[in-house]
Parts: structure tokens; C-alpha cells; sequence
């Protein structure tokens, strides 16, 4: 591959063969930054190309393939060293260079990126426009630099950090940070309270179910954890186009279902021979059904939909909604499990 971090290194050790190509500064789709890239054109000879290479310095050692381009910039082949090697010195490049092209679309997203170069197992990857116009070039190191740039913020996205967050961060800045993402997640506990205190009624008359609720979320925000790291291992890995979404979504329910179901009749179980009351354990043992079946429902839907928007900083939201909607499932599942027998007097 032949690219450089900016057009100005490009220009210094150019030769005046060499073609420079870059992804225009007017685009707005655009989605990873690349480097501009140098091509050849089709119609020089094999020791046209050799000379130019010997032209650069040796610190451009990064040269995996020689990319190919006609008259309009479009991208028309890939040489390899050994290729350009071996071609008698006369011979012109479009007649032993590789049409078959593995490319990056430089509007597509780093997942896709990265799915792309994984499948070819190449080191390097042209980047074209819609229209087939070299653009510039990728290769395995920026591409993982720039995935470990990404794992690191969607990381502190998660635990609402900053992005600058650091051991050396000073400690108003960085806790100002935190404190915002706590003040959030105080507010959204209350709504969870707040929920909770309109079964009131229902807990004043069995004591006990509040303390059976910490099971019931437990067993829920585990599911949800299990499906929602799935879920975010599809998306970082740029599976989620080529995912069917109802097929994953019915394979979710139905793991969720069958595990639910046998938590949920261990857990009946192991009430009904604590507590001696089949009302009871009928209550925690659907309860926590449904806690697993609603809590994988949710770690599937919101991170789909969050990724949707195509945002990045979402990964935090994500995991308060998911971990919301898991509570207030759950309680809202036993508490009115018991509200209703309790209506019907059989607790």
C-alpha cells in the first residue's frame, strides 16, 4: 500500500509519476478518516513504477501493493511487490495487474471497515467513493488503532466517563464528569422508586415480597447482561447489517423463554418448600419468567435501536435503559402477580 498521513508528506517525496488521491474536504457522508493514498497509472511500464519506488525514501516502508488507476482517478487494479518484480521491465501495468478488487467504501462505517479487511486477509485496502474513484488507503495498524480508539470511548461511555479521562485528569474536571452521570442515574433510580411506592398497598400486606424482589431483578438484569453483551460484541464487529433482526430477535425470546422457565419453577420450588405457600411460590416463579423473557427482550431491542441512530455515545444510554426497564419490569411483574391474588384472597 502506498499512503501517508497528510497530502504535504505525500508532495515531498512524490515522484512525478505518482498520482495522489484523497477523500474530498467537502464530503459529509464520510464516517473513518484515512489516509490519501498514491496510485500508478495503468499505461507506465514495470520499471517506470520500479524507478519511482527506488525514488522514495526509505522511512516509506509501509508499501504492501501498488494501487492502479486510469485517466479519470478510478481504481482498476492492485500489483503486489513480487508481481511487480517478476513483470518483464517493459511491460505495462495493466497487463499483469489483479482486477479483481477488495475495497473499502469510504462512506462505510469502522465495523464495516473492519469486517471488510478481516474477510480478505490482506494488510491494506483501497478506500473508493460511490463512483469507484480511489480516494485514499487503510491499513491494518490505523484500522486497529482506530478501533482501539473507539473501544476505549464506547468503554467510557458505558461508565459515563469522558473521553479525556485519565489518571492525571484534574479532579474538578474529571468529577464534574461523574458527578453528571450520577445526577442522571439518581433521577432515573427515582422513577424506579417511585414505581415501586404505587404497589404500596400490595407490599404493606406481604412484607415479604420486597424481600423477594432483589431475586426477581437479579435474575432479570443477568439475562439482560448475557443478551446485551451479544448484542454489543454484533455491533463492534460490524455484524449488524448482515444480521436478520427478527431471526436473532425469536432465537433471544425463545433462549429467554426456556431459561426463564426453568429459573422461574427452581425458584417456585425453592419457595414453596421455604415458605409452604404455593400461592407464593406461583408469584416468584412467574415473576421471574417474565423478569427473563422482558429483560432479554430489552438487552436486545435497546441496543439495536440505539445503534440505529448511528451514535456512538449512546453505549451509556443503553445500558441505563436496558437497566431501567429490567427493574421496572420486574417489579412491576411481582407486584402485581401478588396484587392480583391478593384481590382474589389467596395471600
Amino acid at each position: 500500500m502506498l499512503a501517508t498521513s497528510t497530502v504535504h508528506g505525500l508532495e515531498i517525496f512524490r515522484p512525478q509519476v505518482v498520482r495522489i488521491h484523497q477523500i474530498p474536504d467537502e464530503a459529509t457522508n464520510r464516517t473513518v478518516a484515512c489516509p490519501p493514498a498514491m496510485s500508478f497509472p495503468q499505461v507506465i511500464t514495470a520499471q517506470q513504477a520500479l524507478d519511482a519506488l527506488r525514488q522514495m525514501p526509505e522511512s516509506q516502508d509501509n508499501v504492501y501493493y501498488l494501487f492502479v488507476t486510469d485517466s479519470d482517478d478510478h481504481l482498476v487494479g492492485v500489483i503486489s511487490l513480487r508481481q511487480l518484480l517478476v513483470a518483464p521491465p517493459g511491460a505495462r501495468l495493466f497487463e499483469f495487474m489483479d482486477r479483481r478488487l477488495i475495497t473499502l467504501p469510504y462512506q462505510a462505517s469502522l465495523e464495516e471497515q473492519a469486517q471488510i479487511m478481516t474477510q480478505s486477509g490482506l494488510m491494506a485496502l483501497p478506500v473508493v467513493d460511490e463512483e469507484g474513484h480511489l480516494v485514499g488507503a487503510m491499513d491494518m495498524s490505523d484500522l486497529m488503532a482506530a478501533m482501539q480508539h473507539q473501544t476505549t470511548r464506547t468503554l467510557h461511555a458505558l461508565a459515563g466517563l469522558s473521553e479525556q479521562e485519565d489518571g492525571d485528569r484534574p479532579i474538578i474536571a474529571a468529577g464534574l464528569d461523574r458527578l453528571t452521570w450520577l445526577t442522571i442515574n439518581l433521577a432515573l433510580a427515582f422513577v424506579v422508586v417511585w414505581f415501586f411506592s404505587t404497589f404500596a398497598g400490595v407490599i404493606g400486606h406481604t412484607v415479604l415480597l420486597a424481600a423477594f424482589l432483589p431475586l426477581v431483578i437479579w435474575q432479570g438484569r443477568s439475562a439482560a447482561t448475557q443478551t446485551q453483551t451479544l448484542m454489543t460484541r454484533f455491533l463492534t464487529m460490524g455484524q449488524a447489517h448482515s444480521m436478520d433482526t427478527g431471526h436473532t430477535l425469536a432465537r433471544e425470546i425463545m433462549l429467554g423463554s426456556i431459561n426463564g422457565l426453568i429459573m422461574g419453577l427452581l425458584a417456585g420450588l425453592m419457595v414453596w418448600l421455604w415458605q409452604g405457600s404455593m400461592a407464593f411460590a406461583l408469584v416468584i416463579g412467574i415473576a421471574v419468567l417474565g423478569s427473563i423473557v422482558l429483560a432479554t427482550l430489552a438487552g436486545t431491542l435497546v441496543p439495536l435501536a440505539c445503534r440505529t441512530h448511528h451514535h456512538i455515545e449512546l453505549a451509556g444510554a443503553s445500558t441505563v435503559l436496558v437497566s431501567v426497564l429490567t427493574h421496572i419490569g420486574a417489579g412491576a411483574l411481582l407486584f402485581g402477580l401478588a396484587g392480583i391474588l391478593w384481590g382474589l384472597g389467596y395471600l
